[in-house]
């Protein structure tokens, strides 16, 4: 190699092609590589400057620690010197180079504590004077004082405490108005351990709200349970010396700035709790002005926030026993308007708790709340023509021009109602709380109330008080239905309306389509022992959009309306669902099932050949009968052997020896524990009450009441034990009045019961066998027993026999009768059979008529019967033992007597299937007796002709 002159190397020239490293780039490329190279050239600049400020921090920190050890050093060798003889002004510098070097892992809170503590002889006597005219030092001394709390003694706290408490008189903003400190005092009170708190911070929080009631208020009052972190005597304190009337002035103003810096509703909660426990010396001192803006608070406590009233621990908090009774005692003071428009919102959202309640025993409020509402003792009940449903009978007069006498109405009905929900009826029937006739004088109000209020759609009645004047006049019904208090049947009917009128217009409007909401609707049963009910709550509301207002009065408050009339729209809704189904009626409508069965196995061939059917069950079925020999029995079912069919049926398949049901002391009849393996039996017969239901028919099966209660969708209680089994009512009654000491009857939270001879021990709460029944919770344990017998022992069994009622019958349809009247609904009235009724509905054929001397022998002997053979002889003819659930005139086909002939040995016989008396014309009435006695007391099998 040479120098050739120049000093550039020559380009190289790759003549086989261009490397990639070479090669040209596209703009995306070029473009994404100076994203990145800028990227990283921040990246790398923001970590420059963060290492320049952690240096910076670092390096002004340790300059800080050393500047304050230096200064820890000065101030320690100036108080190791003595500072006994220093002025007011030395002790204020070496206040301020404390507060100004504080740091509490250093060990400056014992530091503060000897500064400060009273015994020693270094505090001057013009130490606090001359600290007070510097509030930046006394400000940052408050915050240090409560810094140092966590890491002191029970005696040192006292002391530092005490000594802020000194500088508080003379400087009460400075210590007890800035945020800061208020914060502080907050996160020590929320560390604190329950009743550790002493007397020195109990007079600080008050002297803090004195100061400054609005910021202290919001901070030191949303400590959760305030007074409960301090000891009983500094509790005592709080108390007393808390200036609560100046904290319910800010919130009773609806304006103030206070409730402006609310935030939340949890906050609210916990200023309004620790507030009422707060004021309970002075709301027992009951100064009226006081108890007002008490009770003004309250109102805008929830009037501003109100979803307070789901607030569950300030709802307890309200009807708490001790606040209760505090505050039941201090209404003597003020207007019970007041109270009335105060907890008139409130009380639907409040538990079934039965504490509060019984104190209405001692208070006689619910007395004074009737007085306040009818001062006259008289009720303005509608009367005449006013009655009639005409007119609204001035429920908008009344609504508008006494809206505190309609909350005062209101928490009246509504404490009633929780109140006798919350008592048994041992209790109940005693009228303890309200005298038995101003009770049956309210109910009557109530009633005209309500129905004026649903039929003429009022909407000034506030939705409260017609719910809990609905549910209150449920409650009382059901009571009367189960221990009649009231004077007579028809005193909850409304007297002079024509309910006749009201039910045929019910008629005129087509049942709503809600009625038949069931079959696919989500489980809604209440037996379930974790369920919140919510399927239900969702089920009702969607009926109660659909419901017309008389259809909402008859299923709401059936009891309104008589029985009579009520059987009457049942069999309306009966009749316009064959009409939906197209189902024909009468006599000679050809049946749509032909089914035949054995006389000796009337159970097992109608398990076999009826419940296959399902809903088709509603047509017409005719049944021959095989005899004993096989042979199929003569005649043609023209309803009358169905009915005996079905009566035979009722009677064997609930005869306890077939080992389906159980029988109370009344011969009642429920499903048997021992039933759980025979479900489809259970859904079978359901359906075969349902057809006796829907086909009018009357079987001699009664069931139980508190069964009944599961056909209406209702839930049992401890009053309905008895209709199970009254031996555990009077044990559980015995418990619950037991004097002594419950542990000595070594109950826990079990239940024993039988099945198949084997005992099973069930537990009524996790871990029952291991929890005793003490006096504090035999209340819990006798609910939970009633529950288990009466709810969850036999659901199965229930749940089953429900399907199959309801596959036939709507419930809704069963809504409008009680207990009492459904199982009337079924079995017919147990009363003797009306002679004189039977006569005047019976017609006559063959030569024969009422005046003619046969038929007045005929009935002179009827009169002449036993109430048993006079059952025998309607059975005979109409092959059911009980008359018509509205008399003979609802028979149907009508009850007929035909000249038989006049064969002296012949015997009566009879069609049941058109409900025909065939009877020869006796000569003597001694023969006709005894022929007629011989035959329908032979129990045979009818022979049909």
């Amino acid at each position: 190699m040479f120098f050739d002159g120049q000093f550039r190397s020559k380009r190289t020239i790759n003549l086989g092609g261009r490397s990639a490293a070479h090669a040209p780039k596209d703009r995306a490329a070029i473009l994404r590589q100076a994203h990145e190279e800028r990227r990283l050239r921040e990246e790398n600049r923001r970590r420059q400057d963060g290492a320049t400020k952690i240096q910076s921090v670092y390096r002004n920190h340790r300059l800080r620690t050393e500047w304050r050890a230096h200064q820890r050093a000065i101030w320690d060798f100036a108080w190791s010197s003595g500072i006994a003889g220093a002025t007011g002004e030395e002790w204020v510098e070496m206040m301020r180079l404390l507060v100004f070097f504080f740091d509490v892992t250093c060990g400056d809170a014992t530091r503060l504590v000897n500064f400060v503590d009273p015994p020693l002889p270094c505090v001057p006597d013009d130490a606090v004077p001359t600290l007070a005219q510097c509030p930046g030092v006394v400000s940052r001394f408050g915050r240090c004082a409560f810094k140092s709390l966590p890491v002191l003694s029970d005696a040192d706290r006292d002391s530092l405490l005490r000594f802020t408490l000194t500088v508080g008189e003379v400087a009460p903003r400075a210590v007890y108005g800035t945020v800061r400190t208020h914060q502080l005092a907050v996160q020590f009170l929320a560390t604190l351990d329950t009743g550790a708190g002493g007397e020195p911070l109990a007079q600080f929080v008050c002297g803090a709200v004195a100061t400054d009631p609005s910021l202290a208020s919001l901070h030191l009052l949303a400590v959760p349970d305030l007074a409960s972190r301090f000891a009983p005597p500094a509790q005592a304190v709080l108390r007393q010396s808390f200036p609560a009337d100046t904290v319910h002035q800010l919130l009773g103003d609806p304006s103030t700035a206070l409730w402006a810096q609310i935030a939340d509703t949890s906050t609210a909660s916990r200023i309004v709790c620790n507030l009422l426990d707060l004021s309970s010396v002075l709301l027992t001192q009951g100064h009226i002005d006081f108890v007002r803006r008490y009770l003004q608070t309250i109102m805008v406590a929830f009037t501003r926030l109100p979803d307070l009233e789901r607030d569950t621990a300030l709802l307890h908090r309200l009807l708490d026993t001790q606040h209760a009774a505090q505050l039941f005692d201090a209404m003597s003071a003020v207007d019970l308007s007041l109270f009335c428009t105060v907890f008139a919102p409130l009380l639907p959202h409040l538990p079934l708790n039965r504490s509060p309640f019984m104190l209405l025993r001692r208070t006689g409020l619910v007395t004074r709340l009737f007085t306040h509402v009818f001062p006259e003792g008289t009720l303005p009940v509608p009367t005449g023509a006013l009655a009639a449903g005409s007119a609204p009978w001035a429920v908008n007069d009344l609504v508008s021009a006494h809206p505190a006498l309609v909350s005062a109405l209101t928490v009246l009905v509504d404490f009633l109602h929780r109140l006798y929900a919350s008592c048994g009826d041992d209790e109940f029937y005693e009228f303890r709380w309200i005298a038995r006739d101003s009770l049956l004088h309210l109910a009557q109000f109530l009633k005209w109330l309500c129905f004026n209020a649903i039929h003429h759609s009022l909407q000034p009645v506030p939705a409260r008080l017609l719910e809990g004047g609905v549910a209150l006049l449920q409650h009382l019904f059901a009571r009367d239905a189960r221990r009649a208090f009231a004077p007579s049947r028809d005193y909850w009917w409304l007297a002079g309306l024509d309910t006749g009128a009201f039910i045929r217009q019910a008629v005129a409007e087509m049942p709503p389509d809600v009625m038949n909401i069931d079959e696919d609707d989500e489980d809604i049963d209440s037996d379930d022992e974790e369920g919140d009910g919510g399927a239900a709550a969702r089920k009702e509301a969607r009926i109660r959009a659909n419901l017309s207002p008389r259809h909402r009065l008859l299923r709401d408050l059936p009891f309104l309306f008589p029985f009579e009339d009520r059987v009457r729209l049942f069999r309306e809704y009966v009749a316009r669902d064959r009409m939906a189904m197209g189902i024909a009626e009468g006599v000679y409508v050809p049946p749509e099932h032909r089914i035949v069965v054995r006389r000796d196995h009337v159970v097992e061939d109608g398990f076999a050949k009826i419940h296959p059917l399902g809903s088709r069950l509603k047509g017409r079925l005719a049944i021959s009968f095989l005899s004993e020999l096989g042979m199929e029995e003569a005649g043609i079912d023209g309803g009358g052997v169905f009915k005996e069919f079905f009566t035979m049926l009722a009677n064997e398949a609930f005869d306890p020896k077939m080992g389906l049901f159980d029988r109370n002391p009344e011969q009642e009849l429920y499903p048997s524990v021992h039933g759980r393996t025979k479900l489809p039996m259970y859904e079978f017969l359901g359906r075969v009450i349902g057809k006796v239901l829907y086909d009018g028919i009357l079987v001699e099966a009664t069931f139980a009441p508190f069964f009944i209660n599961k056909w209406l969708g209702m839930r049992n209680f401890v009053d309905d034990m008895p209709s199970m089994d009254p031996e555990l009512y009077k044990h559980l009654m015995f418990l619950k009045n037991y004097g002594s000491d419950v542990a000595d009857l070594a109950l826990d939270f079990t239940i024993t019961y039988d099945e198949q001879g084997q005992t099973h021990t069930v537990d009524l709460i996790p871990g029952g066998r291991d929890v005793p029944v003490t006096k504090d919770n035999r209340i819990k344990y006798m609910y939970l027993v009633a529950n288990y017998k009466l709810n969850v022992l036999i659901h199965r069994q229930t749940m089953a026999f429900m399907d199959g009622l309801k596959s036939l019958v709507q419930p809704e349809w069963l809504r409008m009768f009680s207990q009492a009247e459904l199982t009337t609904l079924i079995s017919g009235a147990r009363a003797d059979l009306d002679v004189a009724d039977m006569r005047s509905h019976t017609q006559y054929t063959g030569g024969y008529a009422d005046s003619h001397p046969v038929i007045l022998d005929f009935w002179a002997v009827v009169e002449r019967m036993g109430p048993e053979d006079r059952r025998r002889l309607l059975r005979f003819i109409t092959s059911c033992t009980r008359a018509p659930l509205l008399g003979f005139k609802e028979l149907q086909p009508a009850l007929c007597i035909r000249h038989a002939g006049d064969d002296q040995e012949r015997l009566p016989t009879s069609s049941t299937c058109v409900n025909l008396l065939k009877l020869p014309a006796y000569r003597s009435r001694r023969v006709m007796e005894a022929k007629l006695l011989y035959s329908i007391r032979s129990g045979a099998g009818f022979e049909l002709s």
